[in-house]
């Protein structure tokens, strides 16, 4: 028996997986847009009494576009490394690796300057900020993807042993 038919139904699995997980991707970055839009609907046309509320809280507000703006950026580019794993049914590759390292430091980037960047904003325009200076969670998730991409690199050499190998 030959190593390409074991591989098979791992490959259909992954790429399953892959297809599936990417759905679920793709409805949470539409959902992830819909508040963005509101928000900035509410900026554009605000109503009696809401006006004052958001310039209350423009800190908050800032830090939430900017925040949910780089994630949708991460599952934009995450969305296109699954379809490309559903593909072709290989996550060991160069290019996955690569995108995996730029969605860490996406995350990475939204979990330390969205804080600031509301701080700052809610400072500029005379609101009031009230949070931390640096989203834990999000920091947390970037170091984990980054060493999921470290993974992914050692899986990228093994492949190019094993498919060397006779």
């Amino acid at each position: 028996m030959s190593l390409i038919n074991e591989r098979k139904p791992a490959r259909q699995n992954i790429k399953f997986t892959c297809t599936l997980a990417r759905i679920v991707l793709l409805l949470m970055f539409v959902l992830l847009l819909a508040p963005i839009a509101i928000t900035f609907y509410m900026a554009l046309y605000p109503t009696p009494g809401v006006s004052v509320e958001l310039t209350k809280g423009i800190g908050g507000v800032a830090e939430g576009i900017l925040f949910a703006g780089i994630t949708a950026v991460a599952m934009f580019i995450g969305q296109n490394l699954l379809g490309r794993v559903s593909r072709t049914g290989d996550p060991f590759r160069p290019e996955n690796t690569r995108d995996l390292k730029l969605i860490s430091f996406l995350v990475l980037g939204a979990g330390i300057a969205s804080a600031p960047f509301g701080f700052l904003i809610a400072h500029l325009l005379g609101g009031a900020y009230i949070g931390t200076m640096v989203n834990i969670p999000a920091t947390a998730c970037g170091c984990l993807i980054l060493a999921t991409s470290k993974v992914f690199e050692y899986g990228c050499i093994l492949q190019q042993q094993d498919d060397g190998t006779i």
